[in-house]
C-alpha cells in the first residue's frame, strides 16, 4: 500500500502513540529506566538486563517467539509485577496497578469499537465483537512483538508525510528513553536535522 501510494484516501499524516516499533532497541531500557528514576534498585536492574540481553540475542537469531516471551516477562508477568515491582502500573510507574485508572480500557473506546456503524466503516463483520485485552489476539501476534518496523517508519518519514510520535512520560512498557533511542537510530533524509533540532518542553 505504501510503495505504490494507492491509499484509497487522502493520507496526510500518521500518529503513533506508545508505538512498539523497534524491539531490538526498545527492549534494552527497562532495568536502567526504573533504576535511573529511583523506582527500583540494583537487583532489579541486573535481573532486567539479563532478560533484555536474552531477548536481544533471540531477535538476532530470528527466534521471535522466544524473544516475545522474554519481553512479555518484563512487561506483563503478574508474579514479577507483584514480587519485583510492587504491583507498579506498567502505564505509569508512579502509581500501583490499583491506583491507575488510565491503564484500563476506556469505556468510550470500548463502545466505539462495538458500534455497528464503526464495524461497517472498518469492514468488520457484524458478528465479530471487540474484546479489550484479548489475550488470544495478543498471543497470535507474538512474532510481530519481536519484529522491527523501523524501516517502515523511515519509509513514511522519507515520503514527506507528517508523522507524530508520542508516548506517556511515566510509561514503563514504551518508555521515553527507548523511544528516543530508536528514533535517533532511524536512517531517513531528515535525520541530521532531527538530531540537531532544539528540544522544547511542554
Amino acid at each position: 500500500m505504501l510503495s505504490n501510494g494507492s491509499y484509497g484516501f487522502n493520507l496526510q499524516g500518521v500518529a503513533i502513540g506508545d508505538g512498539w516499533v523497534d524491539p531490538l532497541r526498545q527492549t534494552n531500557f527497562y532495568g536502567d529506566y526504573l533504576y535511573a528514576a529511583g523506582v527500583q534498585g540494583l537487583h532489579w536492574r541486573e535481573t532486567s538486563n539479563w532478560f533484555e540481553t536474552q531477548a536481544t540475542l533471540s531477535i538476532l537469531n530470528n527466534n521471535y517467539e522466544k524473544a516475545a516471551g522474554l519481553i512479555n516477562h518484563l512487561i506483563a508477568d503478574e508474579q514479577l509485577m507483584a514480587n519485583e515491582l510492587n504491583n507498579m502500573s506498567i502505564y505509569n510507574f508512579r502509581l500501583t496497578e490499583g491506583e491507575d485508572q488510565e491503564g484500563s480500557i476506556n469505556p468510550v473506546w470500548d463502545q466505539f469499537f462495538k458500534n455497528n456503524e464503526t464495524k461497517m466503516a472498518l469492514g468488520v463483520p457484524a458478528g465479530v465483537t471487540f474484546t479489550p485485552d484479548n489475550q488470544f489476539m495478543y498471543d497470535a501476534f507474538a512474532r510481530d512483538l519481536a519484529s522491527s518496523y523501523a524501516n517502515d517508519l523511515a519509509y513514511l518519514l522519507n515520503s514527506n508525510l507528517r508523522v507524530l510520535i508520542y508516548n506517556g512520560q511515566n510509561d514503563y512498557i514504551v518508555n521515553t528513553v527507548s523511544v528516543l533511542d530508536y528514533l535517533d537510530s532511524l536512517t531517513w533524509s531528515g535525520a541530521r536535522s532531527w538530531k540537531g533540532s532544539k528540544q522544547t518542553l511542554f
